[in-house]
């Protein structure tokens, strides 16, 4: 499973790239608020993908970092009709996905 997210990780950061790329105007590219999100994932994935590469075991902070996927998520929704269900009920729950967030972090 870690052998199948590095590819899909290495695919969007090659995806990221090419968009920046070709972006128009790469400030307003850099500074919209879902490519941020994707640069912070896209961040937390190379880092946890690096630390595992050399066997260090404090990742545990990063993965809250991981949650950042869930925005790559919804831009797939565009491709896949069934994942467009899955966005309406996660925008839907927003205030209830917050309150599980804040209740395992402060627990953990």
């Amino acid at each position: 499973l870690f052998h199948l997210t590095t590819v899909c990780q290495v695919w969007f950061c090659l995806e990221l790239s090419v968009r920046l790329t070709f972006a128009p105007n790469k400030r307003q590219f850099i500074m919209s608020v879902n490519n941020i999100a994707e640069m912070l994932a896209s961040l937390a994935m190379i880092t946890m993908v690096t630390v595992h590469y050399f066997d260090v075991d404090s990742v545990s902070e990063l993965k809250y970092l991981m949650l950042l996927w869930i925005v790559r998520l919804f831009r797939l929704t565009r491709y896949v009709s069934g994942l467009m269900v899955l966005g309406h009920v996660l925008r839907s729950s927003v205030r209830e996905l917050l309150t599980i967030l804040v209740i395992f972090t402060t627990a953990g």
